[in-house]
């Protein structure tokens, strides 16, 4: 099983109002949506619910599933103004030549 870790935060620009939806269930609603297509993705809120910086694990059953869900994912937080950020990539996994930490994702 091979995991990452995200951390997820609202981009506020400063020519929009306030966008007062908290911040989890936009984030869980995109991963539910960005995985539909995959079998075995599994998810886990690490933070609270009404944390302003969730952070959620992602667990994947193959190496080659995590770059295109990590691309649907960021196109899916970008229609509700939120930035993701790869905090641990992975998990779980004994090759660690690859690992890519704090890459970010941000919203258009």
């Amino acid at each position: 099983m091979l995991g990452r870790i995200y951390t997820f935060e609202r981009v506020q620009h400063s020519d929009s109002s306030p966008i007062v939806e908290l911040v989890s269930p936009a984030v869980l609603r995109a991963i539910t949506l960005a995985m539909h297509r995959y079998q075995g993705i599994r998810f886990e809120e690490l933070t609270e619910f009404d944390n302003p910086h969730p952070m959620v694990v992602v667990l994947f059953p193959r190496r080659d599933m995590i770059d295109r869900f990590d691309r649907e994912l960021a196109r899916l937080l970008r229609l509700s103004g939120i930035d993701l950020k790869v905090m641990s990539t992975s998990v779980g996994y004994s090759d660690t030549s690859n690992r890519d930490f704090g890459e970010t994702h941000h919203a258009a």
